[in-house]
């Protein structure tokens, strides 16, 4: 072909072949994996951030977990599991109100007017029918067996005395000096022997 059929200006050297052009289109193609490095970069650090915070959150709940767990047992133990009642030197709440010796009272001593007793004028200076007076008296109460005894009194005393031997005498000694008036209940195993003596004194004034 000559020269006279290109078109003018025309320069061979600025011809590019065909294949060439193919060849430096495909070596300009951009690999589709170093597109995606970047990306996976990225990912790879964050699932390295959030495995270690959730390390770090991990450790730090079960430290929180291990604390409370070591304080648990010590706030709710019972304090004391032994009774109040065995207790050492202290009263216990569950002592019973009454005690036992409180609850097993002796009982009470009965008055009997029909005890059989004798009846003496001790007054000194003497003071005639004291003794009648004071007997009369008594048998006005009720006492029947209240007998006057003429003679010498076991004892001499300006003050009126029932005397009785044994303790459960002691209640009715006390009402026979009631019924009187005047005077004590004693006790005296030497003047009443085993019974009852009652020895009227001057302040018995019938």
């Amino acid at each position: 072909m000559s020269n006279s059929t290109r078109p003018g200006g025309y320069d061979e050297r600025l011809v590019v072949p065909l294949e060439a052009s193919r060849r430096g289109a495909h070596r300009a193609r951009v690999n589709p994996l170093m597109g995606v490095l970047p990306v996976l970069a990225v990912v790879v650090v964050v699932a390295a951030v959030i495995g270690v915070a959730y390390t770090l959150f991990l450790r730090g709940s079960n430290g929180t977990d291990d604390t409370a767990t070591g304080t648990g047992p010590t706030a709710t133990a019972p304090a004391n599991t032994k009774p109040a009642a065995t207790s050492p030197g202290g009263a216990s709440s569950t002592t019973p109100a009454t005690s036992p010796s409180a609850s097993q009272s002796t009982p009470a001593a009965t008055v009997n007017k029909a005890t059989a007793f004798s009846v003496y004028n001790g007054s000194t200076p003497p003071v005639n029918g004291l003794g009648a007076k004071a007997q009369t008296a008594l048998l006005g109460a009720g006492w029947t067996k209240a007998t006057l005894v003429k003679g010498g009194a076991p004892a001499q005393s300006t003050t009126t005395h029932a005397y009785y031997a044994k303790d459960s005498q002691r209640a009715t000694a006390e009402a026979i000096v009631k019924s009187l008036g005047v005077g004590s209940a004693k006790l005296s195993t030497s003047i009443a022997g085993s019974g009852i003596v009652v020895v009227v004194g001057n302040d018995y004034n019938g």
